[in-house]
This record gives C-alpha cells, sequence and structure tokens, in this order.
C-alpha cells in the first residue's frame, strides 16, 4: 500500500550567508560594551525583523570575547530561503548597527561586505563550508540556533 498525500511537499534550498557583528551601545560619550544575555535578546530581535522579508530565515550564532577587551562579537550563520531577499536582508543590518551604506573589501577568495555605524560594525561573507565555519565559531562556546 502506498502513501499518498494532499499537498506537495517543498524543501526550500537555503542559501547561507557569514555574519561578524560587533555591537556596542553608548550613553551620551560613552561606550558601553553589551553582555551576553542582552546579545541574545538582540538576536532573537534581529532574526524576527529578518524574517519579516524572509519568513523562512533561521540563524545559528555563537557569542565569543574580542581581543583586547573590547567586549563580545558575534558570528552567525543566517539561511536565507533565496537570494532574492538579499536586499531586504541588507537593509534591516544596516539599520541594527545604524549604519548608512555597505562598502567592500577585497579578500584573497572572497569580497567582504561592511558596513560600520553608530552601534557596531558588521561583515558579510559568503560560506560555501558550513562543518568549517562550524568548527571556527563554536572554538570558544557552542553555537545556538534560533528559528
Amino acid at each position: 500500500m502506498e502513501a499518498s498525500t494532499s499537498k506537495k511537499l517543498i524543501i526550500p534550498n537555503y542559501s547561507n550567508i557569514g555574519l561578524t557583528i560587533r555591537k556596542i551601545s553608548k550613553e551620551g560619550n560613552r561606550i558601553k560594551y553589551l553582555s551576553e544575555k542582552n546579545i541574545d535578546k538582540q538576536m532573537l530581535t534581529l532574526l524576527k525583523k529578518i524574517q519579516k522579508s524572509d519568513k523562512s530565515a533561521f540563524c545559528r550564532y555563537s557569542i565569543e570575547p574580542s581581543n583586547h577587551a573590547m567586549g563580545n562579537h558575534i558570528h552567525m550563520i543566517l539561511y536565507m530561503t533565496d537570494n532574492k531577499y538579499l536586499n531586504a536582508i541588507m537593509g534591516r543590518l544596516l539599520k541594527f548597527v545604524d549604519a548608512q551604506y555597505w562598502y567592500v573589501s577585497n579578500n584573497i577568495w572572497y569580497d567582504i561586505k561592511k558596513c560600520e555605524g553608530r552601534f557596531g560594525s558588521i561583515d558579510m561573507f559568503p560560506i560555501y563550508d558550513d562543518f568549517g565555519f562550524d568548527g571556527y565559531m563554536n572554538k570558544m562556546s557552542q553555537s545556538k540556533l534560533i528559528f
């Protein structure tokens, strides 16, 4: 006996984007670095805003301390359904750090898109090897997955 379904099962083809986010807070002219708990809340909020453009997007991220006592930074893999949502997501990321524009920095293997704003900076790059980047992400702490 064969099982049949009335709906056609659609498996989305996800595109991977790697992000390195350095987020700060400002109180007057003083720079305040965020705690891990605050960063967790902001990552959840950021994903909700990204999901306004791409409903099926999800991310995996890990928080690690920066060098030279400069607070924490985030390594993140963002899984998108399609690259057609990329411009909308890039706009949401600009608002996240209060930046105006993206600029391109040339690397040996690929180009890195960067933005620097009032509340931090973001580096965006393509992910070709999920497993390799996972090893890099999990070197200090275990990564977290949010849907």
